[in-house]
């Protein structure tokens, strides 16, 4: 039977005699459907079909495990529950082709057509898809195992289901592109398990895609769209995710970053909590208003240009305690160790700064305009011609701190700490200063215009060289010196 099969496939003249239909079978290679259901419903193993126009036939049942239907035109055709595996399906047109619930298992389709093709249950293990075209959401429908879309990108997502081991040997061949993802939408595609190390992925849009187990380890990810994608378990370790952003869901614990370039990357509002950034590049990403504690791992990690505005930092732990060109404005700091940190010129205006140790911190320049600093330890700390204006600093330890040259315009200072404290050309314009302690402080050149000192402590010990500016000032007595505003005064009494 199968030697029939053969022979009448390749000249139809043994299944017919007359002219018309052997000259069609020379010349176009048709074979007509009733003729195929009539003698191949079971068994077509190994038949050569390379090349033959083939549109519109019902390859229904039918068992082709082997067969050669390299460049054939397959468009329409139906295959469910056929058996085609190991079959050659390579530059095959399966436009609009119904492969719904058939084995491929082994198959190739290298650089076949697949528009719009029905692959709902089709089971394409171990299939080889490099180099497909047009292959979309379609590939969602079907069941995945090291099924291949390129030399790095191996999918395998039904493994477990499937009762077979999934690939995991490292591909090498770093130029190839992947075809169903690169530049184009597979928005909302399943992708679990999927194998894409070093796969080119640049532009992508997956977002609400399911990467859950994906290895995405040294992909290039830049400037895709992975919003609202699930990603527990996903490793993008050293992978490139310069300008992607992660908004949309909550990003799991155990996704991996470590190594990943997140230039520019979009993570705010996130809860970072738990995740490993270390050696990460996290140049000028977006983490306002995210959250980051102890447990954020940032060893080694790339800050410069880093937006925290409104982020909560609890305890956290970064890199050399160096924050500078970091944007801090209104971030809320809880419990950090401080000390001797670099915040030369940061942004931190309306920042909340509680129960932190700051120090020896080094805030010169930076803009501390309305920040909460109330009960900081910002002993010895460098705050030379910072903007503290409106700052809360009640009860703050500004023991030692050089505050030369800055500006604390309206800044509430109650029962402030401000021994020895260096306040050389400092405006203190009216600043609350009830209840401070002054001892051994320096206001050489202050500008203490409607300042209130009323009870402040030791104030007729600051030692004066130079003037300071007394108007409408009250003093630690309750009573106001005004008289000589603009002019050259001794200490205050």
């Amino acid at each position: 039977m199968r030697a029939l099969i053969s022979i009448s496939i390749m000249g139809l003249s043994l299944l017919t005699s007359t002219a018309a239909v052997e000259a069609q079978a020379n010349q176009e290679r048709v074979i007509p459907e009733h003729i195929l259901v009539r003698v191949m419903p079971r068994d077509l193993v190994g038949v050569d079909l390379s090349g033959a126009a083939l549109a519109d036939v019902s390859f229904e049942r039918v068992t082709m495990s082997g067969a050669n239907m390299s460049g054939a035109n397959l468009s329409r055709s139906r295959f469910p529950d056929a058996n085609l595996d190991r079959a050659d399906l390579s530059n095959t047109d399966l436009t609009e082709a119904d492969l719904s619930t058939g084995r491929f298992v082994g198959a190739n389709f290298r650089g076949a057509l697949l528009r719009n093709t029905s692959l709902t249950g089709a089971n394409l293990t171990g299939a080889d898809l490099t180099g497909a075209r047009e292959l979309g959401y379609e590939i969602n429908q079907a069941r995945l195992c090291n099924t291949r879309l390129s030399a790095t990108v191996v999918l395998n997502r039904d493994c477990v289901e499937l009762g077979v081991r999934a690939e995991t040997r490292h591909l090498v061949d770093r130029n190839a592109q992947q075809r169903l993802l690169q530049n184009r939408a597979c928005v909302g595609c399943d992708l679990r398990f999927a194998q894409a190390a070093n796969a080119s992925l640049i532009g992508a849009d997956i977002s609400r895609a399911l990467l859950t187990d994906a290895n995405l380890s040294g992909a290039n990810l830049s400037g895709a769209n992975l919003v609202d994608a699930e990603l527990t378990r996903t490793n993008f370790a050293r992978a490139n995710l310069s300008n992607v952003s992660f908004s949309g869901r909550p990003l799991p614990r155990n996704v991996i970053f470590t190594g990943t370039i997140l230039r520019g990357a979009n993570l705010s509002g996130q809860d970072l909590t738990g995740l490993d950034f270390q050696g990460a590049d996290l140049s000028r990403a977006n983490v306002e208003a995210a959250e980051i504690d102890r447990t954020t791992l940032l060893r080694d990690a790339r800050l410069t240009g880093l937006d925290l505005s409104h982020a909560s930092l609890s305890q956290a732990i970064f890199p050399g305690n160096d924050f500078r060109t970091i944007n801090l404005t209104g971030v809320q700091i809880y419990g950090m160790v401080l000390t001797g940190a670099n915040f030369t010129s940061v942004e931190l205006s309306n920042a909340r700064i509680v129960e932190s140790n700051m120090q020896r911190a080094i805030l010169a320049g930076a803009n501390l305009s309305y920040a909460d600093l109330s009960g900081i330890d910002l002993a010895g700390a460098d705050l030379t011609g910072a903007d503290l204006s409106g700052a809360n600093l009640i009860g703050a330890d500004l023991t030692g701190a050089n505050l030369t040259r800055a500006n604390l315009t309206g800044a509430i200072l109650f029962g402030t700490d401000l021994t020895r404290a260096i306040l050389a050309n400092a405006r203190l314009n009216s600043a609350q200063l009830v209840g401070a302690q002054l001892s051994g402080a320096r206001l050489d050149s202050a500008d203490l215009t409607d300042a209130n000192l009323f009870g402040a402590q030791n104030a007729a010990s600051i030692p004066v060289s130079g003037t300071m500016t007394f108007c409408r000032t009250r003093m630690a007595d309750g009573s106001d010196r005004s008289s000589s505003c603009g002019a050259a005064v001794s200490s205050p009494k």
